[in-house]
């Protein structure tokens, strides 16, 4: 629950720093497309990006300012008006990041783990009440749980890598400048495929050591304490 709260808090702060240092990535990831005072936050939307429009958009009012600035006023800059900015402070380019992919990585981050908080506030609930844990049959969905903060750590970093695009480092060097003329596609692959198998191996072992243990579970150690204890 303290985790949970202190990530959450941590992203409200970098998401008003990134109002300020990376204006585009927030756009992108809000669908907006032009500067708005106060800005609406999007509930959902579907954007037609080779034509600089929204197929479907809702949004609640004011919202997007309050996270940008705990207030119900000040500007979020738009995808278009950030383009002109960036073609004549940086020159001729596509300025633009994949909208859908930003959108929604930012979605599943936010979503993930505001449902993540929701569960924390149930289970705490049920402790405090001192439940029977024979009544808590939410908790046998607790093992799939496991996997989401992955996802929404997963979906963070793919919003924070194509969010700044065509950046490698913002407003320094561009993605099509950052490539390296001594490492070829074929060794770009094979490191690929190595990690990729080696952070295979750890997984399975990984599993086959929680489901192991969880399986044994702490009853069988519990016993066999007590049995030494009173031998001793």
């Amino acid at each position: 629950m303290i985790g949970l709260v202190g990530v959450i808090w941590v992203g409200h702060n970098q998401t008003q720093e990134m109002v300020q240092t990376q204006p585009m990535k927030l756009a992108a990831a809000e669908g907006l497309w032009h500067t708005e005072d106060p800005a609406s936050f999007s509930l959902f939307t579907l954007v037609d990006q080779d034509h600089d429009q929204d197929i479907v958009s809702i949004r609640i009012p004011y919202l997007l300012s309050v996270l940008a600035y705990d207030d119900i006023k000040g500007p979020v800059q738009g995808i278009l008006d950030i383009q002109k900015e960036y073609e004549a402070k940086y020159g001729s380019g596509n300025y633009v990041p994949n909208i859908t992919v930003s959108y929604f990585s930012f979605r599943i981050m936010v979503y993930v783990g505001c449902f993540l908080l929701l569960v924390a506030v149930l289970a705490l609930i049920y402790m405090l009440r001192k439940k029977p844990i024979e009544k808590m049959k939410f908790l046998k969905l607790f093992p799939y749980f496991l996997f989401l903060p992955y996802l929404c750590n997963s979906a963070g970093w793919i919003l924070a890598e194509m969010g700044r695009q065509p950046w490698v480092v913002f407003g320094l060097l561009k993605t099509q400048d950052a490539i390296s003329p001594n490492v070829s596609a074929g060794m770009v692959l094979t490191s690929l495929i190595g990690f990729t198998l080696i952070y295979g191996v750890l997984m399975v072992a990984d599993v086959y050591l929680l489901i192991k243990y969880a399986q044994k579970g702490a009853g069988s150690e519990i016993d066999s304490n007590s049995a030494a204890a009173v031998k001793a």
